[in-house]
């Protein structure tokens, strides 16, 4: 229906207030979230600069639960963060959008160095999505990256050894967070400079060592 109404009324002045009341009233977040950004997608497919700039305040309070918590809605929200990084790229001259990156970076990177489980795997997704149009948003995490996979590849090698087996969720993300740091890394080797030996060191230990055909 709203896309329906968006065809006939494309200028229309979509406002999210009662989704952000609906959001902080819920007793189902994460479903709430899953509406959310499902609904900001479509809104983006008809008008991209007018529906940010009049929500930034409402797109910043869906970040850090997008983010940091258990949901089903971080490739939908990824989706939305790549129509707006088209809509305005990086570096962006609008003090607000830039604020919401700002704020992007700030979560990844908390995400980066106290490495949960959910919340790094979300992050990487969210910065992959990001690097895709702008790789130099990387470069300065790249130092929290390494020590994830440094982490990240030492316990994966521990468990081979020890057989140890965390539950499939939490293996599959932590083999796919694994992955996508390597990824990340390789797409600004060029510019890792003091990064790249420890970088390439970690590499080579899970290409010697590991037995995950995944990795």
């Amino acid at each position: 229906l709203i896309s329906q109404a968006l065809k006939i009324w494309p200028q229309a002045n979509v406002k999210l207030h009662y989704f952000e009341k609906l959001l902080h009233q819920s007793n189902d977040q994460p479903g709430t979230l899953a509406f959310g950004m499902r609904l900001f997608n479509i809104i983006l497919e008809h008008q991209k600069d007018q529906f940010v700039v009049n929500n930034i305040k409402q797109i910043e309070n869906i970040l850090k639960p997008c983010i940091t918590s258990e949901n089903e809605c971080i490739e939908d929200f990824c989706k939305f963060l790549a129509k707006v990084l088209v809509a305005f790229p990086l570096p962006c001259l609008h003090p607000g959008v830039q604020a919401v990156y700002n704020k992007v970076a700030e979560l990844i990177d908390n995400s980066l160095k106290h490495q949960e489980k959910v919340s790094l795997y979300n992050s990487l997704t969210v910065l992959s999505t990001i690097c895709k149009q702008h790789e130099q948003f990387l470069d300065k995490l790249a130092q929290q990256l390494v020590k994830v996979i440094q982490k990240l590849a030492k316990d994966s090698l521990s468990a081979q050894l020890t057989n140890k087996r965390d539950a499939p969720q939490d293996a599959e993300r932590a083999t796919s967070a694994l992955v996508k740091s390597i990824r990340l890394l390789s797409m600004r080797i060029h510019a890792l400079t003091d990064l790249k030996k420890p970088f390439l060191q970690h590499l080579l230990l899970i290409i010697d060592k590991s037995t995950d055909v995944h990795l």
